[in-house]
């Protein structure tokens, strides 16, 4: 059984190639850490949130449940069309991501959805939208 930080690595390695295969072309998929040079939109973004321990957890195995939200950028003078696409883009990466199996990861319990943002301008540039997709991955790792 892996340790938390591998597994976390590992989940994020594999979210991130689940989400590339699965973008349009000419989509860029990135994690929320620091990426030099800054990537071109249209983007799918991938952040975590804080793990949290899980009550069924053991002495002899850790359950733990990540929250990762997948965020999608676009940009564009219509804003009908520019909204429409982000909105597209994190549902299907969304969709992706739950379609898989565990990740293909032994030790990934589960996956489910648990919020999704469509269509929102973003704040500073008026012409780049976002939608974002909140997923939780649940997995055991022996500590």
């Amino acid at each position: 059984m892996v340790t938390l930080a591998t597994a976390i690595d590992q989940i994020l390695d594999e979210l991130e190639d689940v989400i590339f295969n699965d973008a349009p072309s000419g989509v860029t998929v990135a994690r929320g850490e620091a990426v030099n040079p800054m990537p071109r939109v249209p983007i799918l973004w991938i952040y975590t949130d804080t793990a949290r321990l899980h009550p069924d957890s053991t002495t002899l195995r850790e359950v733990w449940e990540l929250p990762v939200m997948i965020v999608a950028v676009t940009q564009g003078k219509d804003p009908k069309v520019s909204q429409a696409q982000a909105t597209t883009n994190a549902a299907n990466a969304r969709k992706a991501v739950l379609d898989t199996n565990h990740l293909e990861l032994g030790y990934v319990n589960f996956i489910q959805s648990t919020a999704f943002e469509p269509r929102t301008r973003f704040p500073v540039d008026g012409d780049k939208f976002t939608a974002g997709a909140l997923i939780e991955i649940t997995f055991t790792v022996k500590e």
